[in-house]
């Protein structure tokens, strides 16, 4: 391609050419902005010219093809025109200036139209198209003249030199053993040295480099096992292109705190304390390796005693650990937990106290209903909430009716499961209270429990009487207890229960030599007597009872005689024939409505013959009965009359009951 241009004052007449065949054809032909141009460039790839003229404040670019503003269209050198510009072969582009308040030489790259350097002459000014790049594509040539004008042949090897910067993303803070990142750009306003080595150091010791990605980023890996502060440092040595640059920054290494936040109590006994801790390290960070343990002690804060107890350990996964301890006893203990840190750790340590509560243990015994006297007797107990100390007793109690205000008293062992054995012979009959109580020690609580064994006895013979088996209303019964043989104890309670009544005591007291106590009761109605004897040591408590039946009391009367007279010592009352005696029977306690018969007897031959006995009257309100008698052919003849009360089947308190004889006899 061949571009050739005419000056004219503020356009310039730019043709270009196709020599590809070696004649020369016109592409285009037009005038173009840009006023004279003293520097005239092509790029290597034919598809752009470049103009510069001192008229503008840019180097403008044109496309080849039809001379219309390329892209990108300018290249700007401050504030006064270029008259000159240079083309190297890598598409540097380079445009100068002689005059503004920064001449001097601007360079681009290809691809940019801002400028990555600016280079000025020590003396003198550029020239008119006083620019060219040297054959090594790194020196660029300029020539200037001085106000004296005489010419000076400039030369700028440094001219592609662009200013790089390199910046640092480090961790504030690393774990020792840890591996740790950080990374890095280099920037610049050139073309970016893809793949160019970068130095790192940590404390001036080297270590592997870094190199610089398509972007400009780098990475830089480390592991620190020392704690403190490390200072890195990262320089970029520069190239043809570019200036050197360097970057530090400072990472504190230091292990992970730690904490052992309180724990979570499952079980807090005497016997069993079980708990699970957290060892936590700071936001989590930094696993923990594997057989990390905790150290355990236990301090008594009575006793100020402290236990060490086996280590514990960590879960890695989870970070827990479960403390598991039996005290065997009950008080206020405090569990240090301490960890002692590891490359990436740091230990800590922490006190949990706790408030254990002794047992409240329970006693089962299962002694027997009941015993023979005098006879090896053995049953067995158990006190809950094992184990127990070795040498432990329980004591063991026997209430009976011989130790009723001081009982019998000795101790039992107790096995280290809780059993307890209880061993006796127990001389006393009777109900026999056997009370074991634990007296409770550094982790259980006392208790007691209680039972009871009936101790047989030997029975004795008891009875009651009385002197006759029914009494007539109101009279007194004679009643006898009879007590046989027994050890020591003799004495006798007589009760009396009416039938329908209360039971109450008639006499209390020793029977007499011969077994016997003796009282008297006045009857009523049927009357049960008991007797009974308490026991003693040897000898079952007895009862006996009787029943001695009460009849009721009639009142009988024989009304209408005119005089009376006797018959050796008989009274006889005197009728007339014509009379109807009248007869009348009055019944206590009150039978109102029950049975009352009459009965009439002759005397004749020497002996009594019954002429009648009557059905039942019912008794008045009163209690009262009446009949009467027709005397029909008994003049000079002997008579008497009787009553007689039959209860009926729902009276259960009296016995039939006959009154008393009346006697009459018949006149005319």
């Amino acid at each position: 391609m061949l571009a050739a241009e005419e000056p004219q004052q503020s356009l310039s007449h730019v043709a270009t050419f196709d020599v590809s065949s070696g004649t020369a054809s016109a592409k285009a032909d037009t005038l173009v902005h840009g006023g004279t141009a003293t520097g005239f460039q092509v790029t290597g790839d034919s598809a752009t010219v470049l103009l510069a003229a001192p008229q503008q404040l840019a180097a403008h670019a044109y496309r080849t093809a039809d001379l219309a503003a390329a892209a990108p269209s300018g290249y700007f050198t401050g504030a006064a025109g270029p008259n000159a510009a240079a083309l190297d072969t890598d598409g540097t582009i380079v445009v100068g200036t002689p005059s503004g308040s920064a001449p001097g030489v601007y360079v681009y790259a290809a691809s940019g139209t801002l400028a990555e350097n600016h280079i000025t002459f020590p003396t003198g000014t550029l020239v008119p198209d006083g620019l060219r790049w040297g054959d090594d594509g790194l020196a660029l040539y300029g020539v200037t003249q001085d106000s004296s004008g005489a010419y000076t042949l400039n030369v700028l090897s440094g001219a592609k030199l662009t200013d790089t910067q390199l910046t640092l993303d480090a961790p504030q803070y690393a774990v020792p053993t840890q591996p740790y990142t950080f990374t890095g750009s280099l920037s610049t306003k050139g073309l970016i040295p893809v793949g160019a080595s970068l130095t790192v150091t940590r404390d001036g010791t080297a270590l592997p480099d870094a190199t610089v990605g398509t972007d400009g980023s780098f990475t830089v890996s480390d592991t620190s096992e020392d704690e403190g502060a490390h200072a890195y440092r990262v320089t970029y040595a520069g190239d043809a292109t570019h200036r050197a640059a360097a970057a530090s920054q400072t990472v504190h290494v230091a292990r992970l705190s730690t904490i052992i936040p309180f724990p979570d109590f499952a079980s807090v006994s005497p016997g069993s304390v079980v708990f699970t801790g957290l060892l936590m390290s700071e936001l989590n960070f930094g696993s923990l390796p594997q057989g990390t343990t905790v150290q355990v002690s236990r301090t008594d804060e009575d006793t100020q005693e402290t236990t060490q107890l086996p280590p514990v350990t960590v879960d890695p996964a989870t970070t827990e650990f479960t403390v598991t301890d039996a005290p065997h006893s009950a008080g206020r203990f405090t569990y240090r937990l301490s960890y002692a840190g590891d490359a990436t750790h740091q230990p800590t340590s922490s006190d949990t106290t706790v408030q254990i509560s002794p047992y409240a243990p329970a006693v089962t015994l299962n002694g027997p209903e009941t015993a023979p006297r005098d006879k090896a007797l053995t049953f067995g107990g158990k006190l809950s909430d094992a184990p127990y100390g070795s040498g432990e007793k329980a004591i063991v109690t026997r209430t009976d009716a011989a130790h009723t205000t001081k009982p019998v008293t000795w101790t039992a062992p107790v096995g280290t499961d809780g059993t307890i054995t209880v061993k006796d012979t127990p001389p006393v009959g009777g109900a026999a209270t056997y009370t074991v109580s634990y007296p409770g020690d550094a982790s259980h609580q006392p208790a007691t429990a209680s039972a009871i064994v009936q101790v047989s006895r030997t029975a004795t013979a008891l009875s009651v009487t009385t002197k006759a088996s029914s009494y007539a209303y109101g009279a007194s019964a004679a009643v006898t207890a009879h007590l046989g043989t027994t050890y020591d104890g003799r004495t006798v309670s007589l009760y009396a229960q009416p039938y329908g009544g209360a039971k109450k005591l008639v006499k209390t007291g020793t029977v007499d030599a011969s077994g016997n106590l003796s009282a008297t009761y006045k009857l009523t109605r049927d009357t049960t007597f008991t007797a009974s004897f308490g026991g003693d040591d040897h000898y079952a408590p007895a009862t006996a009872t009787h029943t001695a039946y009460g009849q009721v009391k009639i009142t009988e009367s024989l009304g209408g005689s005119y005089t009376s007279t006797k018959y050796g010592t008989t009274a006889y009352r005197v009728y007339h024939h014509t009379a109807k005696p009248r007869v009348t029977a009055v019944v206590s306690p009150n039978k109102s409505g029950q049975c009352e018969k009459f009965q009439a007897q002759q005397y004749r031959g020497g002996t009594w013959h019954t002429l009648t006995t009557s059905g039942c009257y019912s008794l008045d309100p009163k209690s009262t009965g009446t009949t009467r008698l027709t005397l029909t052919n008994a003049v000079n003849q002997k008579f008497r009359v009787r009553s007689q009360y039959v209860p009926s089947a729902k009276d259960n308190t009296n016995l039939t009951t006959w009154s008393g004889w009346l006697y009459f006899t018949v006149r005319t």
